[in-house]
């Protein structure tokens, strides 16, 4: 029985394959990835680490789409901080608190107000800032990643595909595909996300 040989090092023995594109991979192109999940409602939520083996460019993939996930979601804090400030002041509404408070700046209520915005706000920054800090790192290591492997690629007719600037990259699987295709002719994917995203750089 012969060995299967790795998509991009055809000299060596493949040992894995990639589980979002399903290449066979050898042992200096496997590369770990993490994702925290959860499960259960209520008091028996729990959370757990997924481990992924990605070739490469689908770690680089993951990590640019990581990234924008991120982004998307940190765009509703400054509304989550709203929502909270409306959420405290619920009670006083309902029981008629504000109807005696004089909103002006010696009344303790507004100072209250005003700094538990201030706090909930720098929360919701460093927040945003740790998160922004944490996917800009694996983009960048990923990315430093993906130039030194493809600087080893010794399957040239993926390379050449892939570094053809004529011609879009898919997203799910790293494989170069002509801007006229409507999906990927390796996994099946359909280009509407990659032609948008080359519509935005354009």
């Amino acid at each position: 029985m012969s060995q299967e040989l790795c998509f991009y090092h055809p000299s060596k023995n493949a040992i894995n394959k990639c589980e979002r594109c399903n290449r066979l991979i050898c042992l200096s192109d496997s590369m770990e990835v993490k994702e925290t999940r959860s499960s259960g409602k209520g008091e028996y939520r729990s959370s757990y680490i997924v481990s992924h083996t990605f070739c490469p460019i689908c770690k680089y993939e993951y990590s640019v789409k990581n990234k924008e996930r991120t982004a998307k979601i940190m765009k509703f804090m400054p509304l989550m901080t709203l929502a909270l400030v409306a959420i405290m002041a619920i009670p006083f509404l309902g029981f008629g608190l504000l109807d005696n408070i004089s909103f002006d700046l010696t009344s303790p209520i507004i100072w209250i107000v005003l700094v538990f915005i201030l706090i909930t706000r720098g929360i919701f920054y460093v927040i945003k800032e740790y998160a922004n800090s944490q996917t800009s790192q694996m983009v960048d290591k990923s990315t430093v990643e993906k130039e030194e492997f493809l600087e080893t690629v010794e399957n040239k007719e993926f390379l050449m595909s892939y570094q053809d600037k004529d011609q879009l990259i898919c997203n799910q699987c790293g494989n170069g595909i002509p801007k006229t295709s409507r999906f990927c002719m390796n996994c099946g994917d359909s280009t509407e996300d990659e032609l948008a995203e080359l519509a935005t750089r354009s």
